[in-house]
């Protein structure tokens, strides 16, 4: 799919990790690369799967993991076939990192991972073991018997120890589930991502916190973000065309994407999840809606909890 570059009149021209408006321009249209995680991004997420007070089941665990490996642009594990170790061999010649370059033992043990995955048929307790060990070559330490917020601050080290500059908060993901609010993760890495806010102002967050900026902030806007998307005409759907939810949220994702403001996929899958939307709502967004529904709803509530923060 090819995407376009768009950034009207009064949007941030850095997308969603900006807070300085441009001018009336005209539009830019220009191919955008494809947005992946970065290798230190998923397997800091493949580590974190194996906190010992995690519920999901091996196969769960295992599914996740195979998710964040395809989240950084490799083949999908999940979906191998005869030709995958082939496909991973392209890959990873056409994204190669030297030994010695930032990110190699993330690229190595992402690599290795995945092909280890892919060639196993039937998923068993014995390749969490191999998940372990891939975050063992990584340089991470173990989860051990570690609370999910203890290990963030260790991957938080591990980042530091590096140089590496994280994607999110090292410390707010485990914070923002104790909330019940996992969605404040990505909203704080917004506000992460600006780079004004000092680490400390996450750091000391806590979960009743966090419930308050979305509660008085987040919240608000998401309800009229919500109510704007349950009022927008759909399209007809073309004959035979599903209309189930992964056919609605990739719809999403793909608008988001478009508008370079993620943030706004987030934010309405957890309306989602809590059944505020539903999938046929979700079909009515493109990128200008998304654009729109960002300029004129979220992005104000989350300057505000950007000056919240700086404020603390």
């Amino acid at each position: 799919m090819s995407t376009q570059t768009r950034v009207p009149a009064g949007v941030t021209t850095g997308g969603q990790f900006s807070t300085s408006a441009r001018a009336e321009a005209p539009v830019a249209l220009a191919p955008a690369p494809p947005r992946h995680w970065t290798d230190a991004t998923a397997m800091d997420r493949i580590a974190r799967l194996l906190v010992v007070d995690h519920s999901s089941s091996t196969a769960d665990t295992l599914s996740a993991a195979a998710d964040r490996i395809a989240d950084t642009g490799r083949p999908h594990p999940g979906d191998a076939e005869d030709t995958y170790d082939d496909e991973m061999l392209a890959w990873m010649d056409a994204n190669a990192v030297a030994e010695g370059e930032p990110g190699y033992d993330d690229w190595v043990a992402l690599n290795g991972l995945a092909r280890t995955l892919a060639a196993e048929p039937d998923w068993s307790p014995d390749q969490v073991e191999t998940v372990a060990t891939a975050v063992s070559i990584s340089g991470r330490p173990g989860a051990g018997e570690s609370t999910a917020r203890d290990y963030d601050r260790e991957l938080a080290r591990h980042a530091a120890s590096t140089g590496a500059i994280p994607d999110y908060p090292p410390t707010t993901r485990a914070v923002a589930e104790e909330a019940g609010l996992p969605v404040m993760h990505d909203v704080l890495g917004v506000v992460w991502n600006r780079e004004d806010v000092p680490a400390d102002a996450y750091a000391d967050l806590d979960a009743d916190e966090v419930a308050d900026l979305y509660e008085q902030e987040i919240g608000p806007a998401a309800d009229v973000m919500a109510a704007a998307l349950r009022a927008a005409e759909r399209p007809v759907l073309e004959i035979n065309e599903p209309d189930d939810e992964d056919v609605a949220l990739a719809h999403m994702d793909a608008a988001c994407e478009e508008a370079g403001l993620e943030i706004v996929g987030q934010v309405l899958e957890a309306r989602l999840e809590s059944g505020d939307l539903d999938a046929g709502d979700l079909r009515a967004l493109n990128a200008d809606m998304v654009t729109e529904l960002y300029a004129q709803h979220l992005a104000p509530a989350i300057d505000v909890v950007e000056s919240r923060l700086l404020s603390r």
